[in-house]
């Protein structure tokens, strides 16, 4: 859940949204929407491999008596042995441990999960410290040691898919601002992954992604609606969440709800209520350790205000004394300088110029 909480960001939903929708290794040679398809498409015994898959597992085309099961076979022990070469993890990934899951099956296939995502993703994100040469030598070896041969191998012949599918992103045009372009770039996006992947390991790998960029999609088309009231907006709103799958609905309700329970306690202290009342609520929306520190940041906050409140009365005392401008500034500074410290002072002066403008 965390991990799809990092995808979704930090930013707005919106924004977070065309961040995702932008390849992230993309490099833009000038395709039109028009040739997407034709230019990431895999070759037809790329696409019989990617598509062969089972609810519980890959059962892989390669059998282990054909000439594309040693060639895989061969070129996974070749990595894995030139792994002996490498040195320590590199600095981003000191200290961690492979993110991601790799499982089997009763009968020894690999399972698709979004861990076997997660799995290439952790070596990957090393791009630019060390090459994509070392970084295949250290799935390579991972692989071999964790998993029994078809599964290993299995996984290997997945991998170079899904490398070959992220450098086939560089094909697909970058969106701009424009909704219909949004759109477009999505459905490419989505058709490189199933043509390169096939359809199941497409969803495992993508499936909450795309739902939660079709949700942001739609969420955008909607708050732009001149057409609808605030309360439609906000029904129609409570309807897309509602169809999300059950993981990202999670995870969206958990990155959402702070700023939710903040409005409420603005709502509660307009109306009245104590601070211990406050405090029990947000106990039971963010729990006890949330609502203790947010209860501190109130007394932080409040002390801080006093301290500013004090300051502005002495500044006003100052400023209707009948003094030059020089005389003013100059004993407006000195007053600062009394009573906060270097940073502080920056704060006041900004939100002088904040009450100045108002």
């Amino acid at each position: 859940m965390k991990k799809l909480l990092l995808a979704v960001g930090c930013v707005g939903i919106v924004l977070a949204a065309m961040w995702w929708l932008v390849p992230q290794d993309a490099h833009d040679r000038g395709v039109s929407s028009g040739d997407v398809s034709s230019a990431v498409a895999p070759s037809a015994s790329v696409a019989a491999f990617a598509n062969d898959t089972s609810a519980t597992g890959v059962r892989s085309t390669l059998t282990t008596d054909s000439d594309e099961w040693q060639n895989a076979a061969s070129q996974l022990a070749v990595w894995a042995a030139r792994a002996a070469s490498l040195g320590p993890l590199p600095h981003s990934l000191a200290d961690t441990q492979p993110d991601g899951q790799l499982d089997v099956d009763a009968d020894g296939n690999l399972v698709i999960t979004h861990g076997v995502k997660r799995f290439f993703e952790y070596y990957l994100s090393t791009v630019g410290e060390e090459s994509l040469d070392d970084i295949k030598s250290r799935i390579a070896r991972e692989l071999v040691q964790r998993l029994p041969e078809t599964a290993a191998v299995q996984a290997w012949a997945l991998f170079e898919r899904y490398t070959q599918y992220k450098e086939a992103l560089s094909a697909i045009p970058a969106p701009d601002q424009n909704t219909s372009t949004l759109m477009d770039t999505m459905k490419a996006r989505s058709d490189a992954r199933k043509s390169w992947l096939g359809t199941e390991i497409s969803d495992a790998f993508f499936g909450e992604e795309e739902a939660y960029d079709h949700y942001a999609l739609q969420k955008r088309q909607l708050e732009a609606d001149d057409s609808l009231s605030e309360a439609e907006k906000q029904q129609r709103l409570e309807q897309l969440t509602s169809q999300l799958p059950d993981q990202v609905r999670e995870v969206l309700e958990e990155t959402t709800r702070p700023g939710k329970v903040a409005q409420q306690v603005e709502t509660m202290r307009a109306q009245g209520s104590s601070e211990a009342d406050i405090q029990a609520y947000r106990a039971t929306q963010l729990g006890p350790e949330a609502a203790e520190r947010l209860g501190e940041l109130d007394k932080q906050r409040a002390v801080w205000q006093t301290r500013y409140d004090e300051y502005r009365q002495q500044r006003e005392a100052i400023l209707t004394a009948g003094l030059d401008a020089s005389d003013q500034q100059q004993q407006i500074e000195a007053l600062q300088k009394r009573l906060f410290d270097t940073q502080e002072q920056r704060r006041v002066n900004a939100l002088d110029r904040i009450s100045e403008q108002q």
